[in-house]
């Protein structure tokens, strides 16, 4: 891992019980934005055109 940009190294598995770990293009599916429903709210998830990740309600 990298403290300065917060990425984390491509052989860093996380310890057991710790968070999943998913690649966006997993969840979106090609497409630029997913929405979550998390405790009845939706939420938007979506890439930039710079390639950073916007989380909105």
């Amino acid at each position: 891992m990298n403290p300065t940009d917060g990425s984390v190294a491509e052989n860093c598995s996380p310890p057991t019980g710790a968070a999943r770990i998913v690649q966006f293009e997993q969840i979106a599916d090609g497409r630029p934005e997913v929405f979550i429903d998390f405790q009845g709210q939706r939420y938007r998830l979506r890439v930039t055109q710079n390639g950073k990740l916007i989380l909105n309600k």
